[in-house]
């Protein structure tokens, strides 16, 4: 398969506090929901990049998923 890193899409998290700063960012395979409401989502990541969404997804923070208009 040429280019399939082309039909992926990228989503990233931000987290700011006093002292911190997070930024994490994955590719997405699949992703099913309306704008920023998923209701699944398929991603690539390492173990810690994919347990820090996770907890984000737990504590109902906002992530953006970009370039998913190009991957369909």
């Amino acid at each position: 398969m040429q280019n399939a890193h082309l039909r992926l899409g990228l989503l990233e998290y931000h987290r700011m506090t006093e002292k911190t700063s997070t930024r994490i960012r994955l590719r997405v395979d699949r992703y099913v929901g309306e704008d920023e409401q998923a209701h699944l989502i398929s991603v690539f990541g390492n173990d810690s990049d994919v347990g820090a969404i996770t907890a984000a997804v737990h504590e109902k923070a906002t992530d953006e998923p970009d370039d998913l208009d190009e991957a369909a």
